[in-house]
């Protein structure tokens, strides 16, 4: 877990997150509850909060080295825009944004559709759901190249890994998965997720 992993090197990690409220409606409740305890033991800091109504007052700006986003984005039901105002804020020059979502058109999903399948998740889980968590917006590499390019990163990475998906879950981890995805981060848009890796420019913006 990348927030443990931080914690470990000596960063002062607060996670930002709708915790309980997000998991009393998930199916992966009692497995996120474990994972929450070990993350307390490691010194990380919980912030229940919607981050789409949250200030971010109690971060300063240019006071973080590395703020990361892992599969959030895709859950909000309204722009990203002030998250990621408030992430270029709070970013030290040449401090680093990362970003994991889910890609809305993988190879299985262009399979899926080709075949008259749809690429969402389940309908069903939808229908019956009291409160909808899941997937609102998942994202392409235009997507992200637009906010490469809305916030001016002085240089960036985008790549594209499978371990979100189906590829593992059905191949098991023997060759033939381990050569698909060799095959797929060929091309980063073909892969179960999408990965950015920003710089924030170390010259104040215009």
């Amino acid at each position: 877990m990348a927030n443990a992993v931080l914690a470990d090197l000596g960063m002062n990690v607060f996670c930002v997150d709708l915790m309980g409220d997000y998991f009393e409606h998930s199916t992966i409740k009692d497995r996120m509850e474990s994972q929450f305890n070990f993350l307390q033991q490691k010194q990380v800091k919980f912030i229940n909060v919607d981050l789409l109504n949250y200030d971010f007052a109690r971060f300063q700006d240019q006071s973080a080295d590395v703020v990361c986003s892992f599969h959030a984005f895709e859950h909000f039901h309204h722009s990203p825009k002030n998250v990621c105002d408030h992430v270029i804020r709070m970013l030290k020059p040449k401090g680093v944004f990362f970003l994991e979502v889910p890609n809305a058109v993988n190879l299985l999903k262009r399979l899926k559709v080709l075949m008259g399948k749809t690429n969402y998740l389940p309908y069903q889980d939808y229908f019956l759901s009291a409160r909808w968590v899941g997937h609102v917006r998942e994202y392409t590499v235009d997507d992200i190249m637009y906010l490469v390019r809305h916030y001016s990163f002085e240089s960036y990475s985008l790549f594209g890994r499978n371990y979100y998906g189906t590829l593992y879950s059905k191949f098991g981890y023997g060759r033939l998965a381990s050569l698909v995805d060799y095959c797929l981060r060929l091309r980063p848009g073909l892969c179960g997720a999408l990965y950015l890796r920003a710089e924030k420019s170390s010259q104040p913006s215009a």
